[in-house]
């Protein structure tokens, strides 16, 4: 019948010339009659009664990481809180915590050699333990602690490029003294 698409889905075209009250409510508004909401059902509205929808779904409800109860924090967390307060001796003491602790979950060698993937793991965890150590030990001009750690950290990681910064760190502060 010519309406197009969207002007034919939604009656906002009207091809028929006669002047009945059938045409836009526009119209009506226009001359000043008021607009009258119930009078202005048309053939969509008698269709959409027509056809029941069910009701919408709600939403799934959202998967996030608050949903789980938080960990309580780690020696190495306590560690790096205390580090950020400015208290290097007592960042030095809760790092040395952690790494009894890790060495004390460490299995034997034989289980090492099985798993190789968690052995690699055990030994970047100490190497940051080892590392973090050694800057608190720097903050506090304690140059040869923070050496002797960095040199291990790198023994237990040698692609851990912080471990090498901070022992280049450590040597240079041992130089200048």
């Amino acid at each position: 019948d010519g309406r197009g698409l969207v002007g034919g889905c939604f009656g906002l075209l009207d091809d028929d010339d006669d002047d009945d009250d059938e045409g836009p409510v526009v119209e009506e508004e226009a001359k000043g009659g008021g607009f009258d909401i119930s009078s202005a059902k048309n053939s969509y509205d008698d269709d959409a009664e027509k056809t029941a929808r069910p009701p919408p779904r709600p939403p799934a409800p959202l998967k996030t990481a608050t949903a789980a109860a938080p960990l309580p924090p780690t020696t190495r967390d306590r560690g790096n809180k205390t580090f950020a307060d400015g208290d290097f001796e007592g960042a030095i003491r809760l790092y040395g915590e952690a790494l009894e602790d890790a060495c004390a979950a460490c299995s034997s060698e034989e289980e090492e050699d099985k798993n190789t993937a968690a052995a690699a793991s055990k030994k970047k965890r100490a190497a940051a333990l080892l590392r973090n150590r050694a800057t608190s030990y720097l903050k506090l001009g304690l140059a040869s602690e923070a050496a002797r750690d960095c040199e291990a950290a790198v023994a237990a990681d040698p692609a851990n490029a912080k471990a090498k910064y901070r022992y280049a760190q450590a040597l240079d502060a041992l130089g200048s003294s």
